[in-house]
């Protein structure tokens, strides 16, 4: 997957600049209305932060020390998150939101080892998913959650803005947290100011 980041944007900027002083292809209102929307793009790229994976979308903002995050999908069952450093299930920290019977619920889990994820609360951490809001349809659910920045929890991973991990989202069609997931993905992420 490609990543844009907007000292990239601002570097392209410069190289057309150039060249359009080079070869003089363009006047001088041209070069102004182009860096116009050179300088607009990312600020609209930075307006919409997060990722889809599959037909899971995922998107965030950071609130103060705290990543206040929103996942949707084409399902009635719990929905996940994880982060780890490595491209692996195993070692991630794994939040796990669902709506069941109408009430919003969720746990925080580490995954001790393949199909062995253990509530962070069993292992003497602690519930770290502050729930928001969740929406739940016929055919989708929709989650806000918060998640600290840092977190004290040896069971959490430690996130760092613009620092590279692996982002794991799934999702289950049952709300039973034994049921494993229908759709899970894992791609590297950032989080962005």
């Amino acid at each position: 997957m490609n990543m844009i980041y907007v000292s990239d944007l601002f570097s392209k900027k410069r190289w057309f600049l150039d060249y359009c002083r080079y070869y003089g292809r363009y006047n001088k209102g041209m070069i102004e209305k182009m860096l116009i929307i050179l300088v607009l793009l990312p600020l609209s790229l930075q307006a919409q932060k997060g990722v889809t994976l599959g037909n899971m979308n995922m998107t965030y903002q950071i609130v103060g020390d705290e990543i206040q995050i929103q996942l949707k999908a084409p399902t009635t069952g719990w929905l996940g998150i994880g982060f780890n450093s490595t491209n692996s299930i195993v070692k991630s920290d794994l939040y796990l939101p669902r709506v069941r019977n109408g009430s919003l619920e969720g746990i925080d889990m580490y995954v001790a080892g393949a199909g062995n994820p253990k509530n962070d609360t069993l292992l003497g951490g602690s519930n770290n998913l502050k729930l928001i809001n969740g929406i739940e349809d016929n055919n989708s659910t929709e989650l806000t959650f918060r998640l600290p920045l840092p977190s004290n929890d040896k069971y959490d991973y430690t996130h760092s803005l613009s620092r590279e991990f692996w982002l794991i989202l799934a999702y289950s069609q049952s709300d039973d947290y034994n049921h494993h997931s229908t759709m899970r993905k894992h791609v590297p992420f950032k989080f962005l100011n």
